[in-house]
């Protein structure tokens, strides 16, 4: 026969394991979060930018931009708040030493269902891209354009 410590402590074993297979890493089961709670969560940094087809940088037809760019670019950040606005700080690094740390601020909206946003820097047109991937670690957002007489899709991936 069990002791009465270690009844509870195969009580509270089984409690536990009870409770834990319950729950999903990383999923918001009962209460998901909307598309805006996980937007202003950042500050989301540039991990990974992409173009196809490729296009020509000194005549090399590239497809990973990224690898283009320099270290005072890529350490940048982008915030977004809930009420609508939005910063890129110069992060870290600045390319030159004498920019302003915040590079360019404005406003930002998401379209009816999210699966796109708009981000309008002062000063500056709208940019529109479309939401691939929106969650707690990663937001990924694609544009299209067209160029000598081609169409291609860029790729932007952001983590935090």
């Amino acid at each position: 026969m069990y002791s009465t410590t270690a009844s509870q402590f195969l009580v509270m074993l089984f409690l536990s394991l009870l409770f834990l297979s319950s729950c999903q890493k990383g999923k918001d089961i009962i209460n998901p979060p909307s598309e805006t709670v996980l937007l202003v969560d950042g500050p989301w940094q540039l991990a990974a930018q992409t173009v196809d087809p490729p296009v020509e940088y000194n005549g090399v037809p590239v497809s990973n931009e990224f690898a283009q760019l320099l270290d005072c670019v890529t350490d940048n950040n982008l915030n977004f708040t809930s009420t609508n606005s939005f910063t890129e700080d110069e992060g870290d690094t600045k390319c030159q030493e004498n920019d302003a740390q915040i590079k360019r601020s404005g406003t930002w909206a998401f379209n009816t269902d999210a699966t796109s946003i708009t981000i309008s820097p002062t000063g500056e047109g709208s940019i529109e891209r479309e939401v691939v991937n929106l969650d707690r670690t990663e937001l990924i957002l694609t544009e299209s354009f067209s160029a000598n007489g081609l169409n291609y899709t860029r790729t932007f991936t952001y983590n935090h």
